[in-house]
């Protein structure tokens, strides 16, 4: 019979990690980790680009207003916000309508002030008007906050069909 007393047990599968193992898969997992987190970062949109489509969007808002109630609405563009003012030209005092004497042009009772905290909001007009036959004042509005510049233009003028003759 053979004595299996000093023979050393060599089989090929080796029961559990070792300790560099373990630290080369973790560095892996953290690398992994530290990638996703910056492509989620750079995937969202920062604070400028959330505003420019937030004033587009109340641009159209305005637009499709105007040519639903066939009226015309001054837009004016502060550093916090954007008001749109509509024309009144009459005010009821008693039975009597009287002229205003203060401006024409006020704050309209239903569209909505778009509010917004920015470092710096340039607009190159006073105001932008949004006329029911889709005219809209051209502007260059710049928004900027933290080094980031977003600049977006306004103004449509519709297409005139040409005579046929």
């Amino acid at each position: 019979m053979v004595e299996k007393e000093n023979i050393i047990d060599t089989s090929p599968f080796i029961k559990g990690f070792t300790l560099i193992e373990l630290l080369v898969v973790v560095l892996i997992v953290g690398i992994l980790a530290s990638l996703v987190t910056l492509s989620i970062n750079i995937a969202s949109p920062s604070e400028v680009n959330k505003l420019k489509a937030k004033m587009q969007q109340h641009i159209t808002l305005v637009q499709n207003h105007v040519q639903l109630y066939n009226q015309p609405i001054y837009l004016k563009v502060s550093k916090d916000n954007i008001q749109a003012l509509s024309f009144q030209p009459e005010i009821n005092e008693g039975k009597e309508k009287v002229l205003s004497e203060k401006s024409l042009w006020q704050p309209s009772q239903h569209l909505e002030v778009l509010k917004f905290k920015l470092r710096s909001v340039v607009c190159d007009v006073e105001v932008i008007e949004i006329l029911p036959n889709g005219f809209i004042t051209d502007a260059t509005i710049i928004l900027s906050q933290d080094g980031e510049s977003v600049t977006f233009k306004t103004g449509v003028m519709p297409k005139v069909k040409a005579d046929e003759s």
